[in-house]
């Protein structure tokens, strides 16, 4: 049987477990994936309470001086001490919620966040002075978390927490009446000051006379309006349920049964993938295309000194046998440098580098010079059935077939 006139198997036991082994990656992520997909949909399943209460509620605000614009007091005007932003942060510090626990007698955690009310833009529009107006909409709500050992802590703690932020709230429009109040007093004696002391005309008194009352109208609705403040907030929402935590309930058996569909799958992949790789890697490889190819030089891809020194004195020990040329077959652009430094090694012997067949004239391929081949293979590169054909070809006018080294 000539050396291309091969059979190629349809697999290669040896060369499959081979190329199982060298994708352990693939099994490893495989058995990883199915261990990590029955994890998640086992884990999910349960939910253990972990012994804590969430108790949850929403209040809103009573706003107390809107009112004022009836008399024309601007609502907003009346401006809150501390602001409501302040008030939050005292009703979030660890002092206020240590107080509030160690005047009721529990413990849990409290938190506490308020929702501003929504601007929209009345159709009051001044052209001439480019400004428009803003109209409140809605009203501010606050929402209460606790979360204790128990719901009856929680709603102790959470009444305490809601009425020191009715406390705050009421000290702190009582804070912004007052200073209104202290205007509106002030602008008052100052404008009964100026009706007694003459220097008005009967005109001018009567305007002044008009301004006392609807300043005196507006003091009085002040005071009313501080009389009234409580800093009430209405309960429109509650909900209360236990934490839960959520737990695994894998059992051993169960990581060992998706280890083992992850190894099955695993190995299914790395057998399939290297089923299909068909590519040259180790002498027998080559040996499988046909046990009559020599090899030169290492059974095992190099591309070292050893591996050119090697492939050289094949080529001298042919050339001695008669072989007057020689081609090496470098298919790959990496291995004409190789091919290059082994002909440097021999000089005495006529020598050409092959990097394509199909460039070859039919006067190189044909033996009337008594010439040699030599097929460079790149490990990782070139099939069985590149290989087979290539030799096949190179051959096929008479040249004798020195041998193929594997290349790294």
């Amino acid at each position: 049987m000539s050396l291309h006139d091969t059979e190629i198997p349809s697999l290669d036991l040896r060369a499959t477990l081979n190329g199982v082994v060298r994708r352990w990656k693939i099994v490893g992520l495989s058995i990883v994936v199915t261990i990590g997909i029955v994890f998640a949909q086992d884990s999910g399943l349960r939910t253990e309470p972990n012994g804590e209460v969430v108790v949850e509620r929403t209040y809103e605000a009573v706003v107390e001086v809107d009112e004022l614009a009836m008399v024309k007091v601007d609502p907003s005007a009346i401006v809150p001490i501390p602001s409501f932003d302040n008030q939050l942060a005292v009703l979030k510090s660890d002092e206020t919620i240590d107080e509030i626990q160690t005047k009721i007698g529990a413990e849990g955690s409290l938190d506490v966040s308020r929702s501003e009310p929504k601007f929209t833009i009345t159709e009051s529009v001044d052209d001439v002075n480019n400004q428009v107006s803003f109209l409140s909409t809605g009203t501010p709500s606050y929402s209460y978390r606790c979360v204790a050992a128990d719901e009856e802590s929680c709603n102790l703690l959470l009444d305490a927490y809601v009425a020191k932020t009715s406390e705050l709230r009421k000290a702190s429009v009582l804070g912004g009446l007052e200073g209104g109040l202290q205007l509106m007093t002030s602008l008052i004696t100052a404008g009964q000051e100026r009706l007694s002391d003459g220097s008005l005309d009967n005109a001018q008194q009567d305007a002044q006379r008009v301004e006392l009352a609807a300043l005196i109208t507006k003091r009085d609705a002040l005071k009313i309006a501080a009389e009234k403040v409580s800093g009430a907030m209405i309960l429109v929402g509650q909900d209360s349920f236990v934490q839960g935590r959520t737990t695994a309930s894998v059992t051993a058996s169960t990581y060992g049964f998706g280890l083992g569909v992850g190894l099955i799958i695993g190995l299914l992949i790395a057998l399939q993938l290297a089923a299909l790789d068909k590519r040259l890697r180790y002498s027998w490889q080559i040996h499988r295309v046909n046990a009559l190819i020599p090899i030169i030089g290492s059974p095992r891809a190099r591309a070292d000194a050893a591996q050119s020194i090697a492939v050289a004195a094949a080529i001298d020990h042919a050339h001695q046998q008669g072989l007057s040329s020689m081609f090496i077959y470098a298919p790959d652009s990496t291995l004409v440098d190789f091919a290059r430094g082994v002909f440097a090694r021999v000089p005495q012997t006529s020598g050409t580098i092959l990097e394509s067949i199909e460039v070859a004239s039919v006067e190189q391929l044909s033996g009337r010079q008594s010439g040699g081949v030599i097929v460079l293979v790149k490990a990782g590169q070139m099939t069985r059935q590149e290989l087979s054909e290539s030799i096949g070809l190179l051959t096929a006018g008479g040249h004798q077939l020195v041998g193929v080294a594997l290349i790294a």
